[in-house]
């Protein structure tokens, strides 16, 4: 007897699995959901002046995304650890006091997180601002309900683009061997959700160039958060079109 293959398998082509395919998505916040990168720039360039060093906002952003205390070291290199780390808690007190209450979630955000919620994905939030502000964040954006797990610049030793505050997510997450993606708007978030394992897709609200995300290893690259919910759109359209037609 020849076997045959059934309707379904003539009919529907394979598709092979792509990051809008995740079951796990990991989003960090500051740049990709929040409108925070020029307030950030403009206050480390601001808390450093008060320090006695003239830094550009270019050369700040090149290293915007990065654990703070590198991004120093990098910047400074003749400060010692000491005096970094005052920097970096005078940056955190102008931020709050001066900056934080400018910011702004970027439209939409709230509509992906449900339109993930109603595909039965799970969402965790990998940032590494401090607990205080990511608080903040979550009512600006309006997702409070809507993240499964946290983990953030408190609850770790290093920042991106060391994996720690993506791994973590995970783990809090649930995410076991489910697919996963990460989301970010530097490539240093890029580098970071490699390093855990996972892919990596960037967003353009932080200022980078689409070749720096593809050099730091993301599959795809979109303007704005918010236009994540057009694949999804288009994944379901397509499985629409390449379903069986009914008898």
């Amino acid at each position: 007897m020849v076997a045959r293959r059934s309707p379904t398998s003539a009919r529907q082509p394979k598709r092979s699995r792509s990051w809008a395919d995740a079951a796990v998505f990991v989003f960090d916040v500051e740049g990709t959901l929040v409108d925070a990168v020029v307030p950030i720039l403009r206050c480390w360039r601001e808390t450093l002046e008060a320090s006695g060093y003239e830094v550009s906002l270019a050369d700040l952003h090149r290293l915007c995304g990065m654990d703070g205390d590198e991004m120093l070291a990098q910047l400074l290199p003749k400060s010692s650890k000491p005096e970094r780390e005052a920097i970096i808690r005078r940056q955190g007190d102008r931020y709050r006091e001066e900056c934080l209450p400018q910011v702004r979630a970027f439209p939409g955000v709230c509509q992906l997180f449900q339109d993930l919620k109603r595909r039965q994905c799970r969402i965790a939030l990998a940032t590494d601002c401090a607990k205080d502000e990511l608080q903040h964040y979550l009512s600006l954006a309006r997702i409070e309900d809507l993240v499964d797990a946290m983990a953030c610049g408190d609850d770790v030793r290093h920042g991106k683009p060391h994996p720690d505050v993506v791994q973590l997510a995970l783990r809090r997450v649930r995410a076991g061997r489910k697919p996963a993606v990460m989301i970010g708007d530097t490539p240093f978030d890029a580098q970071a959700a490699r390093r855990a394992g996972i892919r990596a897709v960037g967003v353009l609200t932080g200022h980078f160039s689409e070749a720096a995300f593809r050099e730091a290893g993301c599959s795809t690259v979109f303007r704005y958060v918010a236009a994540l919910r057009d694949c999804f759109t288009r994944n379901a359209r397509e499985t629409m079109d390449t379903s069986v037609p009914a008898a």
